[in-house]
């Protein structure tokens, strides 16, 4: 049997930071928010309403985007030291405006509370139910999610950050290209990968339905195992062991395939 394999590398000037560093650090802050929640949950005593005000101040503050949650978020402990935060329904809005970019049915994250004394952000597992992003390419070629892969400023002393596995289930994305008047959408999307961090090796899964024209249906399967860094100079990312199923239907025309 082949095995299918797509090594990606990316180079960038040492002064400006590495395109995988660019994307870790829009994923770690995302951790650091919830682990400001952790924190301010403890501190609070939790108290819901004043966590739910706290975390949508600190997303307006850091992005300029309006996060709303509509239901008291939940949390428990237990050993070793884990607490797990439960979030219902909640939005994200576009930078500096009112319209609803992401949309979340639930989430659940179970974090490590001891590692947070060495800078360190150790999560056992992340589960997002529903999450549903609309992503805009402008008539200008500018997207509305520029601003979240905006380069920072390198921190010396970057927070250290590790996920033991992440699910995500009917999740949904939608691709708008306003200079082609084109809409595709990504639905019923299944994902499961795990471990993930700055360096790391593991397997992932994903599936998802196409709707797009021409196509009337299109269903994608994708299994692979996966080994990136985006600690070293050239940051790196490799799928192996791919295995592909595709399915389509154009009109009367139906399509199966699948790669190994």
């Amino acid at each position: 049997m082949k095995k299918g394999r797509t090594i990606l590398y990316a180079e960038a000037d040492a002064g400006e930071g590495t395109t995988g560093r660019i994307s870790c650090a829009a994923a770690a802050a995302l951790l650091v928010l919830a682990i400001a929640g952790v924190v301010l949950l403890l501190a609070t005593g939790g108290h819901a309403q004043w966590l739910k005000y706290r975390l949508s101040r600190i997303m307006l503050e850091g992005t300029q985007r309006t996060l709303t949650i509509d239901d008291d978020p939940d949390w428990t402990l237990s050993m070793p030291p884990t607490i797990t935060i439960r979030l219902g329904h909640a939005t994200l809005s576009e930078r500096n405006g009112t319209q609803v970019f992401a949309v979340l049915d639930d989430a659940r994250i179970s974090l490590r509370l001891r590692p947070l004394l060495s800078r360190q952000i150790v999560i056992d597992r992340i589960e997002l139910s529903g999450l549903k992003a609309t992503v805009v390419r402008h008539a200008d070629g500018t997207l509305n999610i520029g601003d979240l892969f905006a380069p920072r400023k390198r921190d010396g002393n970057p927070l250290q950050f590790s996920v033991g596995s992440m699910h995500v289930s009917a999740g949904e994305l939608v691709w708008l290209d306003e200079a082609a008047a084109r809409r595709t959408t990504l639905g019923d999307i299944r994902f499961d990968a795990g471990p993930l961090a700055r360096t790391a090796a593991g397997a992932l899964e994903f599936s998802a339905q196409l709707r797009a024209s021409p196509v009337d249906e299109a269903g994608i399967r994708l299994k692979a195992r996966y080994d990136f860094d985006f600690d070293s100079p050239t940051p790196r990312f490799m799928l192996d062991r791919v295995e592909t199923q595709l399915s389509a239907r154009v009109g009367a025309t139906r399509f199966d395939g699948g790669m190994n």
